[in-house]
């Protein structure tokens, strides 16, 4: 709504609001600021105090008023500009969090009839879907309808939209944000859209009833190691170097004669392997994975296998069967496999799919608000 970048509005808390204003703007200041919900007048803000600096007055506003929720707040001023107001501080309040809870499935759920959108945004006040075809071409927009109770969001696309790609737009603090899905089970190359998968097309037999009865906990042997680190040796003949595949590879060893891959997990008579991070991360290029040294843990989509892990980085369901494949190759020979999973933090906080899907919410904050 408000073309000049010389502002900026936030909630500091429910009762204070801070506007900056440039003095190339205004030089003298403002005298009046009101607050609108949409074309609804709410009323008008008390100017508490003001601050100078050499480019900018700081005004720190009271705020008698109620707000909620996926509403469209912004500031004017007595010559009637405006400025969005970023409520993202809300996601913050108990009222608001302990209320939210949903235990619907998120994400996209696909049918051959038509594909269910699902995303928990309760701070947006409209969103829509954007199916995109093979060539990134819109295909079709889904708009999606709120669940107040909730906070999610939900759509439904007609049609069979088979390993289309996908993102959100959420109308966040009066202005849409693309939105990535953090529930994507697969993403494009690079990271850049969410995939919808029929879950058919990824189908593998996991090899479950080649696992013998476990006992106790007691009697796990569990053994830690990367899929790139253990297949990577340039002294062996994997083929598959640094893949999914590679740790599939059987009969391979060492110029000494000493097992290597899987058959080396075999002749520790392990029970489980874990694997470091298997899901999509961020600083390893899908591409050019031997540009980084990186063991994974610096998350970006938490439901989606990692690109550089595959034979076929850029075809999104590949991804999903070569890392089946490895499960099913463990399973065969009766070794379970554990996920190292990172949901204490991601790689970068502002660009996660999480903080966009829903400032201030998914992260901890400490009382001044960082």
């Amino acid at each position: 709504m408000n073309p000049f970048s010389s502002f900026g509005a936030k909630l500091k808390d429910e009762e204070n609001i801070e506007v900056i204003v440039a003095k190339s703007y205004n030089s003298q200041g403002c005298l009046k600021f009101y607050l609108y919900d949409g074309d609804k007048l709410v009323g008008e803000l008390e100017i508490v105090s003001k601050s100078y600096s050499s480019k900018y007055i700081t005004y720190q506003l009271f705020n008698p008023y109620t707000l909620c929720l996926g509403r469209d707040y912004y500031i004017m001023d007595e010559r009637n500009i405006s400025i969005d107001l970023d409520v993202s501080r809300l996601m913050q309040l108990d009222k608001f969090v302990d209320r939210l809870y949903s235990n619907e499935k998120m994400g996209s759920s696909y049918s051959k009839k038509g594909t269910t959108f699902r995303i928990f945004s309760p701070i947006a006040s409209s969103g829509i879907v954007m199916i995109q075809n093979k060539e990134k071409k819109i295909f079709e927009s889904t708009p999606l309808v709120k669940n107040d109770k909730t906070g999610v969001f939900e759509g439904y696309a007609k049609g069979d939209f088979t390993s289309h790609n996908y993102f959100y737009l959420l109308k966040i603090n009066n202005r849409f944000e693309k939105v990535m899905d953090p529930y994507s089970y697969a993403v494009t190359l690079l990271s850049h859209s969410s995939v919808i998968v029929n879950p058919k097309d990824v189908e593998v037999d996991l090899n479950l009833d080649k696992l013998k009865p476990f006992g106790t906990i007691n009697d796990a042997i569990i053994y830690e190691t990367s899929v790139r680190d253990i297949t990577s040796d340039l002294n062996t003949n994997i083929v598959n170097k640094g893949k999914f595949l590679g740790l599939t590879e059987e009969g391979i060893k060492t110029h000494n004669g000493n097992p290597v891959g899987i058959d080396y997990l075999k002749s520790l008579g392990v029970t489980h392997v874990q694997l470091l991070p298997i899901y999509d991360f961020q600083t390893t290029n899908d591409l050019h994975p031997e540009d980084t040294y990186n063991w994974g843990y610096d998350p970006c989509n938490f439901c989606s296998p990692e690109g550089s892990f595959s034979t076929k980085p850029d075809d999104p369901l590949n991804r999903i069967i070569e890392l089946k494949m490895l499960i099913s190759k463990l399973h065969e020979n009766n070794i379970r496999v554990v996920m190292d999973v990172v949901f204490n933090h991601v790689f970068n906080m502002e660009t996660s799919s999480f903080e966009q899907a829903c400032p201030n919410y998914y992260f901890k904050y400490n009382q001044d608000g960082i």
